[in-house]
């Protein structure tokens, strides 16, 4: 059997003509922004402006009080109108959330993570007889690793898995706002809040776990402000929400690697020789060629002007989204040193992989560490290479990546 995640349920392909641009834009987005960035760096028309340039998007990012992240109707839907700390663009409000959630889902735990990572991620290569899906093999290491830490279970006839990605796709991979996606996101939410409802009292009539679930019903019970039964569940929610961009940026990485033969070579010995903090630098240099979120979106709170005091400063109106390019700020030569060049030496400061300022991803150090622990047993193997035919080529669906295989030499 190869290695892959077991049944799961792949959504539909969205989009008809709108999807067909957007997978266009997608495709040619470095040629795009390159032009972009030389000719009309910010381009204003109407409620729509783009940012290309590394300082201006950072400008951006920074920037929360007049530009305001857009995730909430969405996750409304998701959460049941309840809030989250993810669409807080107030500070104090923002970061009194995050460092209470902080409490129950801690950077000291990065550590046992880490193992419970590799060791999934050794076993399911150990139990494969061919060709392994790197989305599926990631997304089983990411939910399994995950759904323990955080104390959460399926509800009853649903995978866990595929639940998750609905969510995801709804939330960050859904820009034409498909009907479909909707009313079945609309009906998966409302399961998985009564299911962590239900999982919340049943786990306070049980002896504590020292799991994420556990530490907020103790948080609870010394009543700290933050933890009740609704906020839990919106915190796992949350949580759950995000968790399949482990395995879209584990693909992510590995297709870049594997344009690559004479990095994709260096990147084995680093794992082979068990130095994660060199091989952490080869897996996120690549992913800046193909990051998972080429573009972030953002909306003007008020009239605003960006670039001030430059010849390309532009006063952006309210109500205007802005689409912030990362993927053009991390090919910018203007920041980048020679950018067209495979540098997996670059500082961290050089990636916007988890966006920047107040909206920096809450995972980023689990997210930091544990990928390239997910790719870590497949890069030891002798002979590693992509499947034979289309398998062998980064397939994505609706957007995002859907399924690369690869192979590799049987014996090790």
């Amino acid at each position: 059997m190869s290695a892959q995640a077991p049944a799961f349920g792949r959504s539909k392909p969205r989009g008809g003509l709108n999807g067909a641009v957007a997978s266009f834009l997608l495709q040619h987005a470095d040629l795009i922004f390159r032009v972009q960035r030389r000719v009309l760096p910010i381009i204003n028309v109407g409620k729509l402006a783009i940012v290309s340039r590394s300082d201006d998007v950072r400008e951006l990012f920074l920037e929360n009080r007049h530009f305001s992240v857009t995730y909430g109707e969405k996750l409304q839907v998701i959460m049941a109108n309840e809030p989250f700390f993810l669409v807080q663009d107030a500070e104090a409000a923002h970061d009194h959330e995050v460092n209470a959630l902080h409490m129950a889902v801690r950077p000291a735990d990065i550590p046992a993570l880490a193992k419970a990572t590799t060791a999934r991620a050794q076993a399911l290569l150990a139990a494969a007889d061919g060709p392994v899906e790197v989305v599926g093999f990631a997304r089983q290491i990411a939910f399994d690793v995950f759904s323990d830490y955080l104390g959460v279970t399926a509800p009853a006839g649903r995978d866990l898995q595929e639940v998750g990605q609905r969510l995801f796709e709804f939330q960050f991979a859904d820009p034409f706002g498909d009907a479909d996606l909707h009313a079945e996101v609309v009906q998966l939410s409302a399961v998985m809040r009564d299911h962590l409802d239900a999982l919340i009292a049943s786990r306070k009539a049980q002896p504590a776990v020292d799991d994420a679930l556990g530490r907020c019903l103790a948080l609870q019970a010394k009543g700290r402000d933050g933890f009740s039964d609704v906020q839990i569940r919106t915190a796992l929610l949350g949580l759950l929400v995000a968790m399949p961009q482990l395995q879209l940026i584990a693909a992510l990485a590995m297709e870049q690697l594997l344009q690559r033969p004479a990095e994709l070579g260096r990147a084995q010995a680093l794992a082979r020789s068990g130095d994660n903090e060199a091989l952490a630098g080869y897996t996120f240099e690549a992913l800046r060629f193909d990051p998972l979120a080429p573009v972030i979106q953002r909306r003007a709170r008020s009239d605003h002007m960006i670039a001030a005091g430059t010849p390309r400063q532009t006063t952006i109106s309210k109500d205007a989204k802005v689409w912030v390019a990362v993927q053009s700020a991390m090919r910018d030569p203007r920041r980048i040193l020679e950018p067209d060049v495979f540098d997996p030496t670059r500082p961290w400061r050089t990636y916007l992989h988890f966006g920047d300022g107040l909206h920096t991803c809450f995972a980023m150090a689990f997210n930091r560490a544990l990928v390239p622990l997910m790719l870590q047993p497949l890069l030891k193997r002798d002979g590693l290479r992509r499947a034979t035919g289309s398998r062998g080529r980064l397939r994505r669906q609706n957007l995002i990546p859907d399924q690369l295989w690869v192979a590799f030499d049987r014996a090790h």
